[in-house]
């Protein structure tokens, strides 16, 4: 296999402006509501160890070091609305379960996207759902989700929504006093859209207790019931069942296709244990040998060096890794999936002949020291000729810190 790189062409190469962004340094503690007022989309914002929920409304990139993010009032919603031509980048920040002793509350921040939107290093810990995609391009890279007592990790309604690196984690049905009952929830819930998950674990609630008897049903790792998603390599596992008095309370599968459709590829699928254990997949999921697959490896430092790997499908064609700083993803009649913006702002970096399935292509970058660059978001995706339509891989990218 050869592979042919152009090296770390797109900041210089792709009509961006990088010079008029500024880095701003806000308080430990500060209230982000007047910083976000004052900023210039493309603009940088440093943050300290904890501040209050959040509503992001411009393209910013919030920079936290395990920042912790702290609801103020019980299912407090942090909303993410970017306007079209614009993105947002949220770097590094927890959204935890926050107890409050004085009244006995458990609080959780929920958040709701939509728009071009990029978070790497996010983990959320909440009561309820945790983050809803309602629309337009969200990545999610090496983040951590949870939903605690009912509700979803991970819903998606609408746009392009990439998984890479990332764990979703359903909650058991369970019932708790004062706070009431819930059924199990999945990983991650697809009611809409075009869903992609890389390189990622998701986990299905168990089956729960209500009363002493196991009626609140648990949930498979992947829920669709409306949309498209592809999944590849990755580790799925469906929610358990149990037996209660003789009868079996039915355990979950990994994929359920309720509507919709899922394709996936080299993944490990396990339906949930119980007696009958469940199959790995139930409705309308398919094995699709041919999907890619993409990840990143470290951190976007300047002065560093920075790895993208594709996994190539089962096609045995040309495959190649292209880079863009484009913010809009669009369908082409030529490509299987969603793929990034062309032209001027696609530049192939990597290309390799004929890959055999289940094979890394690696591209190399050196991140050059500038300090303009900070706050750069770099997006990839490989794509490999396929009969009779191009197949491609979600997006994967960093921010340059």
């Amino acid at each position: 296999m050869r592979t042919m790189t152009c090296g770390f062409l797109v900041a210089f190469a792709l009509p961006v402006s990088v010079m008029a962004q500024t880095t701003i340094t806000v308080p430990n503690g500060a209230d982000l509501a007047p910083y976000i007022a004052a900023a210039a989309p493309g603009d940088t914002l440093l943050l300290g160890a904890r501040h209050p929920n959040f509503t992001l409304n411009k393209g910013l990139h919030l920079v936290g070091n395990g920042t912790v993010i702290e609801p103020q009032q019980a299912s407090q919603l942090s909303t993410v609305q970017i306007p079209g031509g614009q993105r947002a980048c949220l770097s590094n920040l927890q959204f935890p379960i926050w107890a409050n002793l004085g009244s006995s509350y458990l609080w959780g921040s929920e958040m709701l996207i939509h728009g071009d939107v990029r978070l790497e290093g996010c983990s959320f810990s909440t009561m309820y759902g945790a983050m809803t995609v309602s629309g337009g391009n969200v990545l999610l890279r090496n983040c951590q989700l949870y939903a605690d007592f009912g509700g979803d990790p991970l819903l998606v309604t609408g746009g392009v929504c990439s998984v890479i690196g990332t764990t979703a984690t359903g909650n058991d049905g369970l019932q708790v006093y004062m706070l009431g009952s819930h059924d199990a929830s999945p990983g991650i819930r697809q009611t809409g859209g075009t869903l992609w998950i890389a390189h990622s674990t998701l986990l299905g609630g168990d089956v729960g207790d209500l009363y002493g008897q196991p009626v609140l049903s648990g949930k498979p790792a992947l829920l669709v019931s409306g949309g498209t998603a592809f999944v590849v390599d990755s580790t799925l596992t469906g929610g358990a069942g149990t037996q209660y008095m003789g009868f079996p309370v039915p355990a979950k599968s990994a994929i359920q296709a309720l509507g919709g459709q899922v394709g996936y590829a080299r993944c490990n699928l396990f339906g949930g244990a119980g007696s009958p254990p469940a199959p790995p997949t139930t409705g309308n999921a398919t094995s699709v040998p041919n999907l890619l697959a993409i990840q990143a490896t470290g951190t976007m430092n300047q002065g560093s060096t920075f790895q993208i790997q594709a996994t190539a499908g089962a096609s045995g064609q040309i495959l190649a890794i292209a880079a863009s700083l484009e913010t809009s993803v669009s369908t082409n009649p030529l490509a299987a999936q969603p793929v990034l913006g062309g032209g001027t702002n696609l530049i192939v970096q990597t290309v390799a002949a004929a890959p055999a399935n289940g094979s890394i292509v690696t591209s190399s970058l050196s991140v050059p020291a500038i300090p303009a660059l900070r706050g750069i978001f770099v997006t990839w995706q490989a794509f490999q000729w396929d009969s009779p339509l191009v197949q491609a891989s979600p997006l994967v990218g960093s921010v340059v810190h």
